[in-house]
């Protein structure tokens, strides 16, 4: 559990400074003084920034309750995913506080003009953000993962750390999808090419930058293969946009949205970061900034090999047994159920999901932390028969890749497990989409790999091979890397996820919309 060491700089707005945001959330970085060197952010959501004016006075300070964000991410994600994973500390904050941090935010300029309006209670991130609150709000405190947070033996101050997005590492195999294409490529690459046709927006890109296509494939660095690995992450390098970010020291970003431009990364990284590395009378090479990136590229594929993160990420994302269009078919029949009440069925959905050790398994289900539901006290006929269509589906398209199987074939699944959905009861339905909605929230996280320097053990094997030794709590260890004139560079590692919160069911009610997009795409036609 992350902790806070004093109040004081929770009641100082000027002792944070906005670093960013997303949809729901802005960040803010300690910079106070007492500071463990600047390693703690604030997450805040941006619906109590936006209203923060409406309150005149400050209400009486509360204990924080557990918000149901961090009840699922310690009760669902947190056991799946424990070495990797720190809970934040959620602290009461005080109105006046906000208006300050909002205040001072604001005058900065600092605000994306595309996020201003999440901002102002007049046009904010809801219709029903309510404009007076009842309660005092409250924060997340996070650990800033660009800074290394152990007490490592550093030779050097320079640390470098690396926060990107995997995505999601396997192709769709529901037979419930509409468009085929989905098991041609993965959902990253269809997004590419959806962007690049103007087909979709995102918040983050330029209309300008459309050309600039991301050839980075999730398949890729879920492959296990290093090789495969290594071009994932080098396409990566190439075309970051929002899905990978490089800091220098945690202030400087080398890559990434905003980073500095590519003369003076070049500087630094010949007169910093090399230099801090492997010593001043080394000969330093040619292209200073291709040898860093080569460096984080051997280092980061080595320390994923050998950690058991990626395949355990995947295993939650591959509970998506239903695709989107799936889920949106399942999620209609659960507001049926509910006599067409989309309140009553997303308020099922968010709240009563139970955790708690099933003796029976289902097909591609058996990673599953929820609890399988009962029909009279047995393990659900339906769903087992359902989830077993679904398996046989999936082994038919494994077994001919990289050809689907016949047109006709594929409609006969898709038919038969369509028609078994209104099958289902509301218990039922709610396991299949809180599965889903697992997965969405597992294949859109962050990771952080954190290295700091320090001497190493012993000299590496071999020119350009990076050697692992974990420390055997997982997610932190050792990785020595033969440099380019063969000698020994050593980092402490730490590898952690964040934003791994679950995804809110009210995205399900406009889900078929985002789904449309896929329809303008043309499936390969079978070689």
């Amino acid at each position: 559990m992350i902790r806070t060491d004093g109040e004081a700089r929770l009641q100082d707005a000027s002792q944070w400074r906005y670093i960013g945001e997303g949809g729901e959330n802005a960040l803010f970085q300690d910079v106070s003084s007492s500071s463990s060197s600047g390693c703690l952010l604030l997450r805040i959501r941006k619906r109590d920034l936006a209203v923060a004016d409406n309150h005149p006075v400050d209400l009486p300070q509360l204990v924080a309750n557990r918000p149901k964000s961090s009840y699922y991410l310690e009760s669902v994600v947190a056991p799946c995913l424990a070495s990797y994973i720190d809970i934040p500390e959620v602290v009461p904050l005080q109105w006046s506080f906000l208006k300050k941090l909002k205040q001072q935010t604001l005058n900065a300029g600092c605000i994306p003009e595309a996020r201003r309006k999440d901002w102002s209670c007049d046009s904010g991130t809801s219709s029903s953000t309510p404009t007076i609150a009842s309660s005092p709000p409250q924060a997340k405190l996070l650990y800033d993962y660009r800074y290394f947070q152990s007490p490592a033996k550093s030779k050097s101050g320079c640390c470098l750390s690396i926060e990107f997005k995997p995505k999601a590492g396997y192709v769709a195999f529901s037979p419930l999808v509409r468009n085929r294409i989905k098991y041609q490529s993965s959902r990253f690459e269809l997004l590419q090419k959806l962007h690049q046709q103007g087909k979709i927006t995102k918040p983050w890109a330029k209309p300008t930058n459309r050309q600039d296509i991301c050839h980075y494939d999730p398949i890729d660095l879920y492959s296990s293969s290093t090789e495969r690995m290594k071009t994932a992450l080098h396409n990566l390098f190439h075309c970051p946009q929002n899905f990978l970010k490089v800091y220098y020291n945690a202030t400087t970003k080398l890559v990434g949205s905003k980073a500095v431009n590519k003369n003076r990364a070049e500087d630094l990284c010949r007169d910093e970061i090399i230099p801090n590395l492997v010593g001043t009378q080394t000969a330093m090479p040619a292209a200073a900034t291709e040898t860093v990136q080569n460096m984080l590229v051997e280092c980061m594929v080595a320390i994923l090999h050998q950690e058991s993160l990626l395949p355990q990420l995947l295993k939650l994302q591959e509970l998506d047994i239903l695709d989107a269009d799936g889920a949106i078919w399942v999620y209609n029949h659960l507001v049926e159920l509910c006599g067409g009440s989309h309140e009553e069925a997303q308020e099922l959905l968010d709240h009563g999901f139970t955790t708690e050790p099933s003796e029976a398994t289902f097909s591609l289900l058996e990673a599953t932390p929820f609890s399988i539901p009962k029909d009279h006290g047995a393990t659900s006929s339906v769903l087992a028969a359902m989830c077993e269509n679904i398996a046989a589906f999936r082994q038919l398209l494994m077994k001919l890749a990289p050809n689907l199987p016949p047109q006709q074939q594929m409609d006969e699944y898709h038919e038969l497990v369509r028609s078994q959905i209104p099958l289902l009861n509301s218990a039922e339905c709610r396991f299949l989409l809180w599965n889903w909605l697992l997965s969405l929230a597992m294949c859109d996280v962050s990771m952080f790999i954190t290295l700091q320097p320090i001497e190493p053990a012993s000299a590496a094997q071999g020119s350009g091979v990076p050697t692992v030794s974990p420390s055997g709590k997982g997610g932190s260890g050792m990785v020595t890397y033969s440099s380019w004139n063969d000698k020994p560079i050593a980092f402490a590692y730490r590898v952690r996820l964040i934003d791994c919160y679950g995804k809110p069911s009210r995205k399900l009610k406009s889900r078929q919309k985002k789904e449309e997009a896929f329809d303008t795409l043309s499936p390969t036609e079978n070689s």
